[in-house]
Protein backbone atom coordinates (compact mmCIF):
# COMPACT_ATOMS: atom_id res chain seq x y z
CA UNK A 1 0.00 0.00 0.00
CA UNK A 2 1.28 3.52 -1.04
CA UNK A 3 1.76 5.95 1.76
CA UNK A 4 -0.44 8.68 0.31
CA UNK A 5 -3.18 5.33 -0.24
CA UNK A 6 -2.96 4.90 3.77
CA UNK A 7 -3.16 9.08 4.34
CA UNK A 8 -5.81 8.83 2.28
CA UNK A 9 -8.00 6.25 3.94
CA UNK A 10 -7.15 7.53 7.31
CA UNK A 11 -8.40 10.94 6.56
CA UNK A 12 -11.40 9.05 4.99
CA UNK A 13 -12.04 7.51 8.31
CA UNK A 14 -11.55 10.11 10.33
CA UNK A 15 -13.72 12.30 8.88
CA UNK A 16 -16.43 9.22 8.96
CA UNK A 17 -15.79 8.91 12.67
CA UNK A 18 -15.70 12.45 13.38
CA UNK A 19 -19.17 13.09 11.57
CA UNK A 20 -20.79 10.48 13.22
CA UNK A 21 -19.27 11.18 16.15
CA UNK A 22 -20.23 14.82 16.12
CA UNK A 23 -23.82 14.05 15.72
CA UNK A 24 -24.21 11.28 18.39
CA UNK A 25 -24.19 14.74 20.81
CA UNK A 26 -27.49 16.15 19.12
CA UNK A 27 -31.08 14.26 19.66
CA UNK A 28 -34.08 14.84 17.84
CA UNK A 29 -36.73 15.40 20.41
CA UNK A 30 -40.89 15.49 19.51
CA UNK A 31 -42.68 17.93 21.15
CA UNK A 32 -46.07 18.57 22.25
CA UNK A 33 -47.30 22.00 23.35
CA UNK A 34 -51.46 22.17 24.29
CA UNK A 35 -53.16 25.50 24.60
CA UNK A 36 -56.21 26.40 26.12
CA UNK A 37 -58.94 28.22 24.85
CA UNK A 38 -60.13 31.29 27.49
CA UNK A 39 -62.23 33.52 25.30
CA UNK A 40 -63.73 31.77 21.63
CA UNK A 41 -65.97 34.44 20.33
CA UNK A 42 -64.73 36.89 17.51
CA UNK A 43 -65.74 39.99 17.97
CA UNK A 44 -69.17 38.88 19.11
CA UNK A 45 -70.05 36.29 16.61
CA UNK A 46 -68.18 32.98 16.13
CA UNK A 47 -64.46 33.20 15.51
CA UNK A 48 -62.85 31.81 12.12
CA UNK A 49 -61.26 28.62 13.77
CA UNK A 50 -64.37 26.99 14.92
CA UNK A 51 -63.43 26.66 18.47
CA UNK A 52 -65.15 28.09 21.65
CA UNK A 53 -63.61 28.50 24.89
CA UNK A 54 -62.50 25.43 27.31
CA UNK A 55 -61.53 24.24 23.39
CA UNK A 56 -57.65 23.34 22.80
CA UNK A 57 -54.74 23.57 20.04
CA UNK A 58 -51.80 21.87 19.73
CA UNK A 59 -48.24 22.39 18.43
CA UNK A 60 -46.18 19.81 17.32
CA UNK A 61 -43.16 19.26 15.98
CA UNK A 62 -39.35 17.78 15.70
CA UNK A 63 -36.83 19.95 17.12
CA UNK A 64 -32.57 19.11 17.32
CA UNK A 65 -31.97 20.02 21.19
CA UNK A 66 -27.89 21.48 20.28
CA UNK A 67 -29.77 24.49 20.51
CA UNK A 68 -30.41 24.07 24.35
CA UNK A 69 -27.78 23.53 27.43
CA UNK A 70 -27.27 20.66 28.93
CA UNK A 71 -29.65 21.72 31.30
CA UNK A 72 -32.20 22.27 28.61
CA UNK A 73 -32.27 25.70 28.82
CA UNK A 74 -32.41 28.35 25.78
CA UNK A 75 -34.07 29.01 22.55
CA UNK A 76 -34.78 27.32 19.71
CA UNK A 77 -35.23 28.35 16.16
CA UNK A 78 -37.81 27.28 13.53
CA UNK A 79 -36.42 29.49 10.47
CA UNK A 80 -36.04 28.27 6.79
CA UNK A 81 -32.87 26.20 7.38
CA UNK A 82 -33.23 24.98 10.96
CA UNK A 83 -34.35 21.29 10.42
CA UNK A 84 -37.20 22.23 13.30
CA UNK A 85 -40.44 21.46 12.35
CA UNK A 86 -43.81 23.17 13.52
CA UNK A 87 -47.63 22.19 12.70
CA UNK A 88 -49.70 24.54 15.11
CA UNK A 89 -53.57 22.65 15.19
CA UNK A 90 -56.01 25.40 15.78
CA UNK A 91 -59.25 24.17 15.31
CA UNK A 92 -59.91 24.19 11.45
CA UNK A 93 -56.81 25.54 10.40
CA UNK A 94 -53.45 24.28 10.67
CA UNK A 95 -50.07 26.56 10.64
CA UNK A 96 -46.64 25.61 10.03
CA UNK A 97 -43.27 27.46 10.78
CA UNK A 98 -43.53 28.69 7.33
CA UNK A 99 -46.64 30.30 7.76
CA UNK A 100 -44.66 33.16 10.33
CA UNK A 101 -44.39 36.34 8.70
CA UNK A 102 -40.63 36.40 9.15
CA UNK A 103 -39.89 33.00 7.42
CA UNK A 104 -37.88 32.35 4.85
CA UNK A 105 -35.97 36.13 5.53
CA UNK A 106 -33.92 34.94 7.97
CA UNK A 107 -36.09 34.78 10.91
CA UNK A 108 -39.01 32.87 11.70
CA UNK A 109 -40.92 31.24 14.71
CA UNK A 110 -39.08 30.48 18.21
CA UNK A 111 -39.79 28.72 21.14
CA UNK A 112 -38.12 29.16 24.80
CA UNK A 113 -37.78 26.66 26.64
CA UNK A 114 -36.30 25.83 30.40
CA UNK A 115 -35.53 22.19 31.65
CA UNK A 116 -35.89 20.77 28.33
CA UNK A 117 -40.07 20.72 28.82
CA UNK A 118 -41.38 24.30 30.19
CA UNK A 119 -42.50 26.35 27.92
CA UNK A 120 -40.80 30.14 28.59
CA UNK A 121 -41.73 31.52 25.39
CA UNK A 122 -43.77 30.67 21.63
CA UNK A 123 -43.25 33.47 19.79
CA UNK A 124 -45.26 33.24 16.59
CA UNK A 125 -47.26 35.42 13.96
CA UNK A 126 -48.78 34.50 11.12
CA UNK A 127 -50.84 37.21 8.54
CA UNK A 128 -53.96 35.77 6.54
CA UNK A 129 -52.12 35.80 2.99
CA UNK A 130 -48.67 36.32 4.01
CA UNK A 131 -46.81 33.07 3.53
CA UNK A 132 -49.55 31.36 2.72
CA UNK A 133 -51.40 31.72 6.04
CA UNK A 134 -55.27 31.11 6.04
CA UNK A 135 -55.89 33.23 8.91
CA UNK A 136 -54.19 35.33 11.43
CA UNK A 137 -52.64 34.03 14.40
CA UNK A 138 -50.22 35.24 16.76
CA UNK A 139 -48.31 33.48 19.70
CA UNK A 140 -46.11 35.18 22.18
CA UNK A 141 -44.76 34.43 25.66
CA UNK A 142 -47.49 31.72 26.66
CA UNK A 143 -50.95 32.94 25.10
CA UNK A 144 -52.05 33.59 21.74
CA UNK A 145 -54.73 35.33 19.66
CA UNK A 146 -56.25 35.95 16.19
CA UNK A 147 -55.61 39.78 16.46
CA UNK A 148 -58.84 40.19 17.46
CA UNK A 149 -61.23 38.57 20.39
CA UNK A 150 -60.34 35.29 20.21
CA UNK A 151 -57.60 34.26 23.25
CA UNK A 152 -56.09 31.62 25.19
CA UNK A 153 -53.13 30.59 27.03
CA UNK A 154 -50.40 27.90 26.45
CA UNK A 155 -49.87 24.93 28.72
CA UNK A 156 -46.28 25.44 30.34
CA UNK A 157 -45.69 22.04 30.76
CA UNK A 158 -44.43 20.50 27.67
CA UNK A 159 -44.37 16.99 26.37
CA UNK A 160 -41.27 15.90 25.08
CA UNK A 161 -39.81 12.56 23.61
CA UNK A 162 -36.60 11.76 22.02
CA UNK A 163 -36.76 10.37 18.28
CA UNK A 164 -34.94 6.89 18.09
CA UNK A 165 -32.45 7.01 15.56
CA UNK A 166 -32.36 4.81 12.76
CA UNK A 167 -31.33 1.35 12.38
CA UNK A 168 -29.61 2.17 9.36
CA UNK A 169 -27.44 5.26 11.11
CA UNK A 170 -26.01 2.25 13.91
CA UNK A 171 -25.36 0.03 10.86
CA UNK A 172 -23.07 2.51 8.71
CA UNK A 173 -21.06 3.71 11.79
CA UNK A 174 -20.69 -0.29 12.50
CA UNK A 175 -19.66 -0.61 9.19
CA UNK A 176 -16.98 2.49 9.27
CA UNK A 177 -15.33 1.41 12.37
CA UNK A 178 -15.11 -2.00 10.88
CA UNK A 179 -13.67 -0.94 7.70
CA UNK A 180 -10.95 0.99 10.43
CA UNK A 181 -10.61 -2.38 12.05
CA UNK A 182 -9.47 -3.99 8.42
CA UNK A 183 -7.47 -1.14 7.18
CA UNK A 184 -5.26 -1.05 10.73
CA UNK A 185 -5.02 -5.15 10.26
CA UNK A 186 -3.88 -5.06 6.51
CA UNK A 187 -1.15 -2.38 7.62
CA UNK A 188 0.43 -4.64 10.50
Amino acid sequence: MTATYKTATRCIAATALFLVLGSAHAALIAYEINGDVVFGNDNGGPNVFGLNSGDTITATGIFDDSGLSGAGNGTLSFASGSGNTMSISVGTETFTAANDTRFGTGGGPTIALSSFTTLDDFDFLALVGTNGASADFSSFFTSFDNLGTFFGDWQTTISTQVVPVPAAVWLFSSGLIGLVGIARRKRV
